[in-house]
């Protein structure tokens, strides 16, 4: 028979009601010590709603793409008790320093020193204020060598610090038949276009619970299947990127009404892609992109302001129109994810692209680079 537990409601715990002005009690004192750690809080913990304890929830609601309101409610207690909403370093410049010097001991640009509560980038150093550097994951994703269907292909001995990328009905495979499971830290689960059978969320379940792996879910804007927040860690989306050249952020938005920005990672392949006759996508390699190049009609037209560069080439004799990335089409999706407070983004097709990302990255935030392991099959 189950049983009534009191509370007076000053001792309630985090999360049990809705905070507003003039909540009293050891939740508010949480949600200040809490607000205090993201460096957007600088008042008293004493466990009185008030005013100034306002302004810091509306500022870290703007930051994470809540309603802006003030009020503690349901959806700003669950996102405050999210893990990644503290990937970030709160620091006290000393005297002396500038936005330079503070860079140059992170190894990150001048624009990702931010003001902690309106996340802009500071102009310079207020030695009476904190400044902010957020970090974010950076995925590379790298193709195994040699075509292979071999379901051990997915399972190398040592992976180290390193993600796999499995597809649905490999690991189906494993658990019902083999009754093996993937030794790793981290598993990238392709689900584009699929559902997940009960049994395998099961197994997802226990893989995370009972063995501490990472779980990143790889779905597809035109199939978007949300997992549970204890089926996957992490939801990788993949914009369209030809219809969506330049308003991709659009449907980002909608996403982030329904899951948390910090759980959130996109996906973009930076290789050359072409729309043949029948309107399906193709991708370029590295040497039909360079014969682009070469046999380039004109100048090439950017989409958009930051977006992909447009091409008109000719080629045995036929006029083809591709589409390809640069560093300002790079620093354009960055800029985005740092703005939208994603968790990362995640590069496949990086050919020559690697030492770009990473500088790149870091004009931003605090790159975390991770390469993840995946096969040739999962990139076509």
């Amino acid at each position: 028979m189950s049983r009534l537990a009191f509370f007076w409601a000053d001792e309630l715990p985090f999360g049990k009601r809705i905070l507003t002005l003039g909540s009293k009690g050891q939740d508010v004192q949480y949600l200040q010590a809490l607000l205090s750690k993201l460096g957007i809080y600088d008042g008293e913990q004493l466990g009185c709603y008030d005013l100034l304890t306002i302004e810091a929830v509306k500022a870290f609601q703007k930051s994470y793409q809540l309603p802006v309101d003030g009020v503690t409610g349901p959806d700003t207690s669950k996102m405050l008790a999210e893990s990644n909403i503290h990937n970030r370093l709160v620091y006290e410049p000393r005297t002396g320093e500038t936005l330079s010097t503070i860079a140059a001991k992170y190894g990150v640009g001048i624009q990702a020193i931010k003001g902690p509560e309106s996340r802009k980038r500071l102009r310079k150093v207020d030695f009476e204020r904190k400044a902010l550097i957020e970090k974010r994951d950076i995925i590379l994703g790298v193709s195994q060598e040699g075509e292979t269907n071999s379901i051990n292909s997915y399972f190398p001995a040592s992976l180290g610090q390193d993600l796999l990328h499995v597809k649905l009905e490999e690991l189906e495979v494993l658990t019902k038949k083999e009754r093996r499971f993937p030794s790793c830290r981290s598993l990238v689960l392709d689900m584009t276009g699929k559902t997940t059978p009960r049994l395998l969320k099961k197994v997802l379940q226990w893989l995370r619970c009972e063995n501490e792996v990472e779980i990143i879910w790889w779905t597809h804007e035109k199939n978007l299947l949300f997992p549970r927040a204890n089926e996957a860690d992490c939801l990788i989306i993949s914009p369209q990127i030809w219809k969506t050249m330049t308003d991709w952020s659009r449907e980002i938005r909608k996403i982030l009404l329904n899951y948390p920005c910090t759980r959130l990672l996109l996906h973009f392949d930076l290789r050359g892609r072409e729309n043949n006759q029948e309107g399906e996508e193709r991708f370029l390699s590295a040497r039909e992109s360079k014969v682009v190049h070469l046999n380039k009609i004109g100048n090439p037209r950017r989409l958009g302001e930051t977006g992909w560069l447009h091409y008109r080439y000719k080629t045995k004799e036929k006029e083809r129109e591709v589409l390809l990335p640069d560093r300002r089409t790079i620093r354009g999706i960055l800029n985005r994810v740092d703005g939208f407070n994603l968790r990362g983004v995640l590069f496949t097709g990086i050919q020559d692209w690697v030492e770009t990302l990473q500088e790149e990255s870091n004009r931003y935030f605090l790159a975390n680079p991770r390469k993840m392991v995946i096969n040739k099959q999962g990139l076509a």
